[in-house]
């Protein structure tokens, strides 16, 4: 254990260690070390994303909310951005509600799902303008039980 003299990286401050790797004087120093080099990681990350979106990377998506066309690297986004994001998740859920009649309340979305339709299917076919009859999901279910 040798002791060796260092200047810590956050506060310019000496101190003196036995550890090789360590790079700041105290555990203050330590965790805004730690914030900045994350803050550095997200920068570099946001600055690699708007890159590969310049480069036509990504998948193209349309809003399910508003509609717009949009860039994104994440596959499951269905959203434009925070606000769409946000009618969706229920901030402003009743306004966006009455603007798309194929969002239910979440009885109708069980009594479906007990029918044997998954929502997300449901939605689709709603968007496509079909409309999804009680029958039908009454003769999937039964097909799904009886094969169980």
């Amino acid at each position: 254990m040798e002791l060796t003299k260092r200047v810590c990286v956050v506060c310019g401050k000496e101190f003196w260690t036995t550890r090789s790797n360590q790079i700041t004087c105290s555990k203050e120093c330590s965790k805004e070390n730690n914030r900045r080099q994350s803050r550095l990681r997200y920068k570099a990350e946001q600055e690699l994303n708007k890159q590969l979106l310049k480069d036509g990377k990504g998948y193209e998506r349309d809003c399910v909310v508003c509609g717009k066309h949009f860039r994104t690297l994440i596959y499951s986004k269905i959203t434009c951005g925070m606000s769409c994001y946000n009618k969706i998740r229920g901030k402003h859920r009743e306004d966006y509600i009455q603007e798309k009649p194929h969002i239910n309340r979440m009885d109708e979305i069980r009594e479906i799902a007990r029918h044997g339709i998954h929502y997300g299917f449901y939605v689709v076919e709603m968007e496509k303008g079909n409309e999804v009859s009680r029958k039908r999901q009454t003769e999937e279910s039964r097909q799904h039980e009886n094969h169980s």
